[in-house]
């Protein structure tokens, strides 16, 4: 096994690991709540149109590109814990004042308002993400990584099950009575959010940050940035992770619209639809991937994932308002896939942005990475909202006999550039990684397995139920 960073060697790992392992249990709490129906409906009530979600869909990434001076200047005076509070705080608190918008402010600003708090917690946001990508590369040991990642994802999944139908009920109540009752109830979940979210923050305050070693003459800003360019494995990271962005960037909220507008859903059958139940599904096989990326490596894992995901958005495309189980039984089957491309991801990252003798932090890769992320991300939600604008809601075509609006042309392209990420991993080198054929075959014997424990469990049940039982009568 690999030995944990030098730098964090003298760490205690039992404490600050927990304490940011359940910190997650509020930070789930926060990203369920702004990230889903509440916020969506919000910007609904404040009157976003078809393309402003395109637009709201893209100011994400294009606030990623603050990573890049803001990792130039965490290199050049440290204190990654002290940018994340500072960061963190700031990002939390504004989604606070985002939900006041429409009760502090005069109608024809509440626009503009919304779109300056978005743009400031996003923004925020996205500093806070590079130091503590930087500053728990160092405090994980690399032996743990996979199971970690894993365990904190499951353990947010848990509060996202938690959650969607309650928050679908309340808005669909408040829905019937009026626009003004449901901007309220939008609002009113949204500060909680944000206040729930900054305990998430707080819990990090005892968390020690691993001391860096300092180069002994600190790089330039371009020669910092270019190091990691060097890296021919870095740069095909960069293009499979570029690629996968924009084919689902678009997606997330044209998913939501496609459910109110042409599926017809209420907010509670939408959230069922789109988080609940693929939850659930990620949530039964999260266990899974994560002892197997310590075991077989992040590449294998990762195309194996690729390989599952690949038909999902094609589910969407042969969803209607009257036959929509066969598609949704797609979907749910490619859920089963991003468990295993998102702890890879994140795995590899963490790998390339620890702290390493001669070349200090390694908080540029996650820059850079956020910065193309931050590319692909805006070029992706400019797609969206340009052809929601060109096709506009009334737009319908025939695809083989099957109806077409332009929610299906997305899907189609989200498909093909979903392929395409895949193609990037080709010649990514990991050497203690397990071969990808060989890794297919070890999954799938995994899975096997897993299912026949899975469906003899009940028998095994009765078994111990009739073993425990003694007979009655005349002996």
């Amino acid at each position: 096994m690999n030995a944990p960073p030098a730098a964090a060697a003298n760490v205690p790992y039992g404490r600050p690991l927990r304490l940011v392992f359940y910190a997650w249990l509020f930070g789930a709490f926060w990203a369920n709540l702004v990230g889903g129906a509440a916020f969506n409906r919000f910007a609904r009530a404040l009157g976003a149109s078809d393309a402003a979600f395109g637009l709201l869909a893209a100011i994400p990434y294009l606030a990623a590109a603050v990573q890049l001076p803001a990792g130039f200047i965490v290199e050049r005076v440290g204190h990654r814990k002290r940018w994340f509070l500072t960061a963190g705080l700031i990002e939390r608190g504004s989604w606070v004042v985002l939900a006041a918008v429409p009760w502090l402010l005069p109608q024809r600003i509440w626009w503009p308002a919304f779109l300056a708090c978005y743009a400031l917690a996003v923004t925020a946001q996205n500093i806070d993400g590079a130091c503590w990508m930087s500053w728990m590369a160092d405090l994980i040991p690399q032996r743990i990584r996979g199971r970690f990642v894993a365990g904190r994802s499951r353990l947010g999944q848990i509060m996202t099950l938690l959650l969607p139908l309650p928050i679908g009920w309340l808005l669909d109540h408040y829905g019937r009575l009026g626009d003004v009752q449901v901007r309220l109830a939008a609002s009113l979940l949204l500060a909680i959010a944000g206040l729930v979210g900054l305990v998430d923050i707080l819990m990090h305050l005892p968390v020690p940050e691993p001391t860096q070693p300092r180069p002994a003459a600190m790089p330039s800003f371009h020669r910092m940035m270019l190091q990691p360019l060097r890296d021919r494995n870095f740069r095909r990271f960069l293009g499979f992770n570029g690629t996968l962005v924009f084919s689902v960037g678009f997606l997330g909220q044209y998913f939501w619209l496609y459910c109110f507008d042409v599926l017809k859903t209420t907010t509670l059958q939408a959230s069922l639809l789109l988080i609940l139940l693929p939850v659930l599904v990620s949530l039964a096989c999260t266990a899974f991937y994560g002892p197997l990326i310590d075991k077989l490596g992040r590449k294998p894992l990762i195309l194996i994932g690729g390989l599952l995901i690949l038909p999902g958005a094609l589910g969407w495309f042969f969803m209607s308002r009257d036959h929509w189980m066969p598609g949704y039984l797609l979907v749910l089957f490619s859920g089963l896939g991003w468990p295993a491309v998102e702890t890879g991801r994140f795995n590899i990252l963490l790998g390339m942005g620890e702290t390493r003798a001669g070349r200090g932090s390694g908080i540029a890769y996650i820059a850079i990475n956020s910065l193309v992320i931050a590319i692909s991300g805006v070029l992706s939600g400019c797609f969206g909202a340009v052809l929601a604008h060109r096709l506009g809601p009334s737009w319908h075509a025939m695809l083989c006999g099957w109806p077409m609006t332009y929610h299906h042309v997305l899907f189609l392209v989200s498909t093909v550039m979903r392929a395409a990420a895949m193609l990037w991993l080709i010649g990514f080198v990991e050497p203690r990684a397990f071969a990808t054929r060989a890794a297919i075959r070890y999954v799938a014997t995994a899975m096997v397995v897993e299912l026949q424990t899975a469906v003899a469990a009940p028998f095994r049940v009765l078994s111990r139920i009739g073993s425990a039982a003694f007979k009655v009568g005349r002996r």
